[in-house]
Parts: structure tokens; C-alpha cells; sequence
């Protein structure tokens, strides 16, 4: 029997990741485009599986 690849296990993030994500954008100088930065990771972690910690 095979898994079937479209099941997604959701992962809550911990508030520490997002403000690792946060310091990773002010190193790297996006703040000025900080929101697109930080949508276009948690896009992207989100189709891991990985949603903001609420």
C-alpha cells in the first residue's frame, strides 16, 4: 500500500521561526520589501505542510 502524496500533515511554526524568518529578512536588507519576503517563505513553507503559529 502506497501513501497517498497529496496529504498534507500540517506543522505549526513556533514564534521563534517567524522571528528567525524576521531576522533573516533584516539581515539580508529586504526591509523594504519585507511583507513580499516573508509571504513568498511562508508560501513556500506552506506547501510543506508548515502554517504560522497561531
Amino acid at each position: 500500500m502506497s501513501m497517498p502524496s497529496s496529504k498534507v500533515i500540517s506543522v505549526k511554526l513556533p514564534n521563534d521561526i517567524m522571528d528567525l524568518i524576521d531576522d533573516i529578512i533584516y539581515e539580508k536588507s529586504y526591509r523594504n520589501r519585507s511583507d513580499l519576503v516573508r509571504d513568498a517563505i511562508m508560501w513556500k513553507l506552506s506547501k510543506h505542510g508548515y502554517t504560522r503559529f497561531t
